[in-house]
């Protein structure tokens, strides 16, 4: 079967993955050359691609990410800012490709002036890898960024589980629904590194959203909506309480334990109520 001649920066999934750059630094997620984005590559994704040099010597990982040999990745590169992945994303962004060990990896496309991929590019490997082969978990993409009321609460709230899912579940009440599992929290340390990267990777078995104290949110999601709603979401509810506890009014309304339980139920008992 012929392959379609079109541009690479024109094939539906470069398209969603340059809006998802631009939606991340219109809502300020991204200050600077803040967070990162990376898409795993499916079978359709991968008929539409165009004949690519694959010829550049192999870049080896800090990391080995297990049974994801041959896979194709689209990242953003080292430095980038996502306000400029519109402008120029052949050089902003680049796609690689994974040598069948799983040791290294080779850009295909990209990185038009140079440079690397995300410097947290381990840590998204070692993510999708951990969902890799979970039914019905396996995720397409990983959503770094630094939403301000996040990190925030990591500076207000103790550092666990419980006390930061709580906070966000009884913030707005769709918020049960859209991350049941809760939020995963990684203490502040050194970013871009193979421990913050396996810490992620064993949290982002069980969740869809992790913590970085101090640092930002790793989303993840089987579509790029799905990634970003989760980030935006959080992120909101995050504003939300820091607004209520902030104010000068005296709360007289809040989402009682009781109505989490009836959430619980009526999710088919999706809620970790062991959060609650």
């Amino acid at each position: 079967m012929k392959r379609p001649d079109v541009p690479l920066t024109e094939l539906p999934f470069v398209r969603q993955f340059i809006r998802l750059c631009a939606n991340g630094a219109a809502m300020g997620f991204h200050e600077r050359n803040g967070g990162n984005l990376s898409y795993w590559l499916s079978p359709e994704d991968l008929a539409l691609l165009p004949d690519l040099n694959c010829s550049g010597p192999p870049v080896p990982l800090e990391a080995e990410v297990s049974g994801m040999g041959g896979e194709y990745f689209l990242l953003t590169a080292s430095g980038s800012f996502m306000r400029s992945v519109p402008l120029d994303p052949e050089k902003e962004l680049c796609l690689i490709r994974l040598e069948q060990d799983a040791r290294s990896y080779r850009v295909v496309w990209g990185l038009s002036e140079g440079g690397r991929p995300t410097s947290e590019l381990e840590s998204h490997l070692l993510n999708f890898s951990s969902r890799a082969g979970m039914p019905g978990r396996a995720c397409r993409v990983m959503y770094h960024a630094h939403p301000a009321h996040v990190i925030a609460l990591s500076f207000l709230l103790p550092l666990d589980e419980k006390t930061i899912t709580k906070a966000l579940w009884t913030s707005m009440i769709e918020c049960p629904f859209l991350f049941p599992e809760g939020v995963g929290v990684v203490p502040a340390m050194i970013p871009g590194g193979a421990q913050i990267g396996t810490l992620t990777s064993e949290l982002i078995r069980t969740h869809d959203a992790v913590l970085w104290a101090h640092h930002g949110l790793f989303c993840c999601g089987r579509s790029f909506d799905d990634a970003f709603g989760l980030m935006e979401t959080i992120d909101k509810a995050a504003q939300i309480y820091l607004i209520v506890e902030g104010s000068s009014l005296k709360r007289v309304n809040r989402i009682e334990d009781s109505l989490l339980y009836e959430i619980a139920e009526a999710s088919g008992g999706a809620l970790n109520t062991r959060l609650i």
